[in-house]
């Protein structure tokens, strides 16, 4: 597969959205029901857990580059049964739950940023994973991108 400049650049914006989202730390501009900040507590937790079950059953496929790796197989069992970018979920999940526990108006705004990059990194992915494995098509119209299918 060719020098791929666009999952390149997309790797470089999330560096920078996390890295800003961090320098963004302390309590925000918002104040939260008690409930909702064990809600989001959960939240946070659930996508830590999400990204690191996700991040295990890719093994030696993992990559923070969206050009699947030499060697790998399509992953479909596990997290992936649920969703294409578990790792994704993950991270959006983790962010925005945080941001809303925090009351970090700042860090929800970058939240929200990274959801938009992942949704179009995804995309990107998706485009070099149907060029390596002839089944991703099929594994597409089953399984959500971000979110499970309900229906």
């Amino acid at each position: 597969m060719k020098n791929d400049r666009k999952g390149t650049a997309y790797v470089v914006a999330q560096i920078v959205l996390i890295g800003a989202y961090l320098l963004a730390w302390g309590k925000g501009a918002f104040e939260i029901p008690n409930a909702l900040s064990w809600i989001a507590v959960a939240g946070f937790i659930f996508g830590l857990a999400l990204m690191a079950l996700a991040a295990m059953q890719l093994n030696k496929n993992l990559s923070p580059f969206p050009t699947p790796r030499k060697q790998s197989r399509l992953i479909t069992s596990g997290a992936y049964k649920y969703v294409r970018h578990p790792i994704y979920t993950g991270l959006s999940l983790a962010a925005f739950a945080w941001a809303i526990e925090r009351g970090n108006s700042i860090q929800l705004s970058l939240a929200t940023l990274l959801a938009g990059l992942l949704h179009f990194k995804a995309i990107h992915e998706e485009k070099l994973l149907i060029e390596v494995f002839e089944d991703y098509p099929d594994y597409q119209s089953k399984t959500g991108r971000l979110m499970p299918r309900l229906f």
